[in-house]
This record gives C-alpha cells, structure tokens and sequence, in this order.
C-alpha cells in the first residue's frame, strides 16, 4: 500500500483498500470495516466476504500490526449486533451438526471446540461494545 503525505493515510493500488494510521482503522470499499481500536483493543476483521477484500485484508494486517481480538463481522466492525447475531447463529448450527445422527465423534469434537472458542469471541465482544 501507498502513503499519501497529504492526507496521512495508506491506499491500494486503485484506492479501495484504505489505512488510518492516526485512528487505526482500515477500510475495504470505504464503508467495510476491515480494523479499528475499540476500548484501546486492536480488533480486526477475519471475515471472508470475497477474494478482494481478503487482498484488502492482507494488505491492510501488515501495516495494522498485532491484533489483540480476530472477529468474524459479516457486515464490517461498525454493526457490532450482526456480529453477535453471526455468533450465535453460527453455534446454533454447530450445535445442530453434533446432534446429527451417525456424526464423527472427532468432526464432533472439532465443533464443540469451535463453540467454545465463539463463546470466548462473544464475550470480549460484548465486553468493547
């Protein structure tokens, strides 16, 4: 990514990917969220929403630095409901997958681990909302 001096800011090579280094928030397309500090934590986007926004995504991640919460935000870090909402629907169909008949006790172990891990991200999100 290119500095611009001017207006203090990092951009892609068509200027879709965009980094504040002051406020420390990064944006792909200029309305999706992709990092920003809530509560003096680093939080950044993990969310595949297309291949060029995980190109934004990389580029973004080198010039943000050290993370201190990954978050899956379908809908950018501004909508912090949809982020909770995409949590709970996501352990609700994990759950769904364990009570399956004739699961894999292995695949189910996978995914009571992934419920614990959502859990522990839905709380430290609630807690910067």
């Amino acid at each position: 990514m290119k500095y611009f001096k001017r207006a203090n800011i990092y951009k892609n090579y068509s200027g879709d990917a965009i980094y504040h280094p002051e406020t420390k928030e990064g944006f792909s397309y200029h309305w999706w969220q992709v990092c920003g500090v809530f509560k003096g934590k680093k939080v950044f986007n993990t969310y595949y929403y297309s291949n060029t926004t995980v190109k934004h995504q990389s580029a973004i991640r080198a010039l943000f630095g050290s993370v201190d919460l990954e978050v899956k935000a379908p809908k950018g870090l501004k909508d912090k409901a949809a982020i909770i909402r995409f949590y709970i629907n996501e352990n609700k169909q994990l759950r769904r997958l364990i009570n399956r008949p004739r699961t894999h006790k292995v695949k189910n172990r996978e995914r009571a681990g992934m419920i614990k891990r959502n859990q522990s991200t839905l709380l430290q999100v609630r807690k910067w909302l």
